[in-house]
């Protein structure tokens, strides 16, 4: 498309004013390139291919893409710069918003990016921000503290996203009653929920609820297209029903489409554990504890690999420093 065009303006022949006016513009031909190349994942060249589109010309769906991209590379800085051009333009992108606190950038300098615009009746999006700062601080019982305020005392009551949050810190919190309460009420909201289903699947699985797993998720089909959270949603189905293979295949998807996906990864560590491949198993354990050390699974995991490995010395060391943090 973009030779196209290029080869139209170039021409001897005076091009009708139409047609012109009709193709594309370059920033939107380079958008669509890079969609086109995340879906074949090759992430890289679709970084490269926005970070080409000159500053002053890149909208904040652009700059969210790269800064998406920016932040799986591990180019935080840029990252961070990315966001705060997206809340610039957009003051309510709360995505931008989580995606800046995730890089530990404090909850008071994301509130003034938001304060700048001066938005009225909109005392909410302050608690929001502070919830999401305690979440990524990891202070899970203050973040649970505010989201249900927000969820019991402003008009958010029963907004999915807030459910969705709520459920998330309840699991990460251990109180898996709860966390699943509050993923199921999300998936009534919004059937066709993305964010989440990877840890309502995880639930439901270590609680025996095939058939509700089996209700509420989309039947597989390898020739479409799904989010990470849906193919490890999917992939944690197969496990419970014997297809180690097929699950395994699903979590790598899901990590090709996110890297260091903790959830995913979690999944084939516990695939390659009833597998016998405790070696395997330990590495994705040890990559998922490397990328959420808040989280309790890749612990336990480890410590079950080194058990069946007769590595008692080492399991019982690595608990007692878990233990101790």
């Amino acid at each position: 498309a973009l030779q196209y065009k290029k080869s139209m303006l170039k021409s001897r022949t005076k091009p009708n004013e139409t047609a012109v006016k009709d193709l594309m513009p370059d920033t939107d031909i380079k958008y669509q390139i890079h969609r086109c190349l995340m879906k074949l994942h090759r992430n890289d060249e679709a970084m490269e291919v926005l970070q080409s589109i000159p500053g002053k010309q890149r909208t904040a769906k652009i700059n969210f893409a790269l800064a998406k991209l920016l932040q799986q590379r591990g180019m935080e800085r840029s990252a961070v710069s990315a966001y705060k051009e997206v809340l610039r333009e957009c003051p309510l992108a709360l995505e931008a918003v989580e995606g800046l606190l995730s890089l530990t950038v404090t909850g008071a300098e994301v509130n003034s990016l938001v304060i700048e615009a001066n938005l009225s009746n909109m005392d909410w999006v302050n608690n929001w921000i502070k919830a999401q700062a305690y979440l990524y601080n990891k202070d899970l019982p203050q973040a649970i503290a505010v989201l249900k305020q927000l969820e019991e005392r402003t008009p958010l009551r029963g907004n999915h996203s807030l459910l969705v949050a709520l459920g998330e810190v309840y699991y990460f919190t251990g109180d898996n009653a709860k966390a699943c309460n509050m993923l199921l009420r999300a998936h009534n909201t919004n059937p066709m929920m993305e964010r989440g289903m990877d840890v309502l699947a995880a639930l439901l699985v270590s609680e025996h609820r095939l058939p509700e797993l089996e209700r509420i998720l989309p039947t597989y089909d390898p020739n479409q297209e799904h989010s990470h959270e849906v193919y490890t949603a999917i992939g944690y189905l197969m496990y419970a029903t014997n297809n180690p293979s097929r699950a395994a295949y699903l979590a790598h998807k899901a990590c090709l489409l996110m890297p260091h996906n903790v959830e995913a990864l979690i999944l084939k560590g516990r695939v390659l554990y009833d597998l016998k491949k405790y070696q395997d198993a330990v590495l994705h354990f040890r990559e998922a504890q490397q990328a959420a050390q808040y989280r309790y699974e890749p612990y336990q995991g480890l410590v079950d690999c080194y058990v069946a490995q007769h590595r008692i010395r080492e399991a019982v060391s690595f608990a007692s420093n878990c233990c101790k943090q």
